[in-house]
């Protein structure tokens, strides 16, 4: 089987002040920046996407004064993107972004998975499969938000996860977050090698591997299956 290069591209939800709203002028600023960076490859919130497609004001929106109610925000907003998302708004946002230059190679962010294979993970990854999809994403983005977690469910819930998006040619790439119950690179790494599905790989975000307990764990890099890291993250790593 051939081995698939990893897509080095730029996280622009970073880019926006409140991760849980985006205005159509800060749509344009994002791919302008990517643009100009000179980067093709991208990844993006679908709530973002959704709420300039939909023309959402973003002073409508509930505004968060904390990481855990700005995770349930987002996660609120991926819930209520609902199944009538075929009316060609999200696609021209897609063509937008290739006038500019670049493509979204990633649509985040899954993260009820961590919490098991349930109502809530299912319908979470149904609609970011959805996204995908309507942008010709190739990517899902899975992280962990929580502060604990069971081993075993996380397990279960991305098998799950990796399902769905494998039913709809899509892989699933895993990142992991300095906060939360998943934070290092090897973590990571047992948690793919638990799952055991093809389409189940890394995501390396540059911050986050220079910033996790320890450093870089180049040892660890050396000793993962080659192709299984499916996205390189440019973010604010020096």
């Amino acid at each position: 089987m051939a081995i698939q290069p990893a897509a080095v591209g730029l996280c622009l939800p970073t880019l926006v002040a409140d991760l849980t709203r985006c205005s159509e002028e800060q749509f344009d600023a994002m791919a302008r920046a990517a643009s100009w960076a000179g980067v093709a490859d991208v990844d993006m919130f679908a709530s973002h996407l959704v709420q300039v497609a939909r023309q959402v004001d973003p002073a409508s929106l509930p505004s968060a004064s904390s990481l855990s109610e700005t995770i349930g925000l987002i996660r609120d907003s991926i819930a209520a993107t609902g199944d009538s998302l075929d009316d060609g708004s999200v696609g021209r946002l897609a063509q937008r972004l290739t006038a500019a230059g670049t493509q979204v190679r990633a649509v985040e962010v899954a993260s009820c998975w961590a919490m098991g294979d349930n109502e809530a993970s299912r319908r979470e990854a149904d609609h970011l499969v959805a996204v995908a999809e309507l942008l010709g994403a190739p990517l899902v983005v899975a992280c962990c938000v929580d502060p604990d977690v069971e081993p075993a469910l996380a397990v279960a819930g991305l098998g799950a996860l990796a399902d769905r998006a494998a039913a709809s040619g899509r892989r699933v790439c895993v990142e992991w977050l300095p906060y939360a119950g998943i934070n290092h690179f090897r973590q990571v790494d047992q948690l793919i090698r638990a799952v055991g599905r093809p389409n189940v790989g890394f995501l390396i975000d540059a911050m986050h591997w220079h910033y996790q307990e320890g450093g870089p764990d180049w040892a660890g890099l050396a000793a993962i299956e080659p192709g299984s890291i499916f996205f390189i993250q440019l973010s604010d790593a020096r």
